[in-house]
């Protein structure tokens, strides 16, 4: 897969993880966007869009800084 990047997404509301390609060459608000609708469709509408929604690169934080 050119220019993808595997991460993994996990998802504490729905209580989920997954590991999906994106798009290196995508901005970062353009990808949240994706990945929320994404989460909508795979979770058959359990997952409600906030526009709220972050992604964090969670080898940087610890569970104080998750529970903001």
């Amino acid at each position: 897969m050119d220019n993808k990047v595997l991460v993994t997404i996990i998802v504490p509301l729905i209580e989920k993880k997954y590991e999906v390609f994106l798009p290196a060459n995508k901005k970062i608000g353009e990808i949240v966007s994706l990945l929320s609708k994404g989460l909508v469709e795979v979770s058959n509408g359990y997952y409600i869009i906030t526009n709220k929604e972050k992604l964090y690169n969670i080898s940087d934080l610890t569970l104080d800084k998750l529970r903001r």
